[in-house]
């Protein structure tokens, strides 16, 4: 099964009525086979929802993630020095996106499912949006 890499921005908008994603995000969810996220994204979408959402909440909506099949994928070392490799040089990038491409490449992903364009520009991915 190929898998697809997931953005944090998916995961946000599907928790949340009032993005202008909602329902598409929630669309990605329910029907993206082999989804996948890494723990940086992990990490961005438990500090966003413990922010915006009392932290019982944002553990209840965490583990419902998790519990739904969706492949946590750890960034190696190898993976985090390609991912900063990809950071410094393109713009405009957060490090969280440079460690997804790192991953990808790494494991041979070449879906990402996001709400961010830039990652339009980076070749040989295909974005789900």
């Amino acid at each position: 099964m190929e898998r697809t890499l997931f953005d944090t921005n998916v995961f946000v908008a599907a928790l949340n009525p009032r993005e202008a994603h909602h329902t598409r995000a929630r669309e990605i969810l329910a029907t993206t086979a082999g989804a996948a996220f890494t723990d940086d994204v992990f990490d961005e979408l438990s500090n966003i929802l413990t922010r915006n959402l009392h932290k019982e909440q944002a553990i209840l909506a965490i583990q419902g993630f998790l519990a739904s099949g969706v492949e946590l994928l750890h960034v190696n070392e190898q993976q985090f020095h390609l991912g900063w490799n990809i950071y410094r040089t393109v713009r405009p990038l957060s490090f969280t996106d440079a460690t997804n491409i790192a991953v990808m490449k790494s494991l041979g992903i070449t879906r990402i499912a996001t709400f961010d364009e830039a990652f339009k520009k980076i070749p040989g991915i295909e974005v789900i949006s």
